[in-house]
């Protein structure tokens, strides 16, 4: 009997240790201390992270001797996500329900090397750390085309790109503002002119008829017949 409990005990130890070390080992996230007093744990919220996949900075901060969760950083801390040469700094957010979680919210929109950069202070400390994905750390933006199947659809940038790059032939085909503002121009003179002529023609209408009234009134009234025959000699 001992010799069945031992080994199954032993079992449920390591399954309870991984669980209970499961937010601090989490898998694609570069682990590091800081400041020699936290342990900052960095990647994506959702992984893989993909192109044009909604995602979010995954950040969570421990103190290193007490192994206890630092909370209140969206106060204190903020976050810079740079792509090549472009930039941006955003607002972290404490995660429901989870002390000492952080995020912020990303749609990306090209594949590749990412790097988080967090500054400002945790309880009171100074810290600017930078973590850059890669081997070894946390996994890279990847297309969506590595795991579309069975067809590969093309993303909003390839899109965007093709239509940029169209046959000159179909651009040419398509009025100028120059060309639509003469157009509009001589429309509005034509307009213009059969306005002009048609009040012209009211006028000339009108007055006919005012002369025929006037024609009519001045007109001496006949004479009415006698009725009687011619008299005799």
């Amino acid at each position: 009997m001992r010799r069945v409990i031992a080994p199954t005990a032993a079992l449920v130890a390591a399954l309870a240790l991984l669980l209970l070390s499961g937010p601090s080992a989490a898998s694609a996230h570069e682990r590091r201390t800081v400041a020699g007093k936290y342990v900052f744990v960095v990647g994506f919220l959702n992984e893989p992270a993909l192109v044009e996949e909604p995602n979010g900075i995954d950040l969570r901060v421990t103190n290193a001797q007490t192994n206890e969760p630092v909370e209140g950083l969206e106060k204190t801390l903020k976050a810079e996500i740079i792509v090549g040469d472009h930039k941006k700094t955003v607002d972290l957010r404490a995660r429901f329900g989870q002390k000492g979680a952080y995020t912020a919210d990303i749609i990306p929109t090209k594949p590749g090397t990412w790097v988080f950069r967090f500054f400002g202070t945790v309880e009171g400390t100074p810290v600017d750390e930078r973590f850059e994905s890669g081997p070894g750390r946390f996994n890279d933006v990847q297309p969506k085309s590595e795991l579309q199947f069975p067809v590969t659809l093309p993303t909003l940038g390839e899109l965007a790109q093709q239509r940029a790059g169209a046959p000159e032939a179909a651009t040419q085909q398509t009025a100028s503002p120059a060309d639509v503002q003469r157009a509009l121009d001589r429309a509005n003179t034509a307009l213009r002119a059969a306005l002009i002529v048609g009040l012209l023609g009211i006028g000339v209408g009108l007055l006919g008829v005012g002369l025929a009234v006037r024609a009519q009134r001045g007109r001496a009234p006949a004479a009415a017949p006698s009725g009687r025959g011619p008299e005799p000699v």
